[in-house]
């Protein structure tokens, strides 16, 4: 149990590492948005979003939706 919530601390804090506009992102991916439909969210280019997206997928060292998906998904 410690072990879980010592993982679950760590994932918390990389989440913390994120700018705000990416955290918005990262919730968004999470929540299984497209980046079209994220970009109409946050009103920002897909240009913007791609950016967006690969930074967080850098900062949370994964290298695509569903490795942030299953690495994340208890934080839904």
């Amino acid at each position: 149990m410690i072990q879980k919530e010592y993982k679950e601390k760590l994932l918390a804090d990389q989440i913390d590492q994120l700018s705000e506009r990416e955290k918005q992102v990262f919730f968004l991916l999470m929540k299984g948005y497209s980046n079209q439909e994220i970009a109409r969210e946050l009103i920002l280019s897909k240009h913007t979003i791609k950016n967006h997206i690969n930074s967080v997928f850098q900062k949370l060292e994964v290298g695509r939706r569903s490795q942030l998906i299953a690495k994340f998904s208890h934080f839904l």
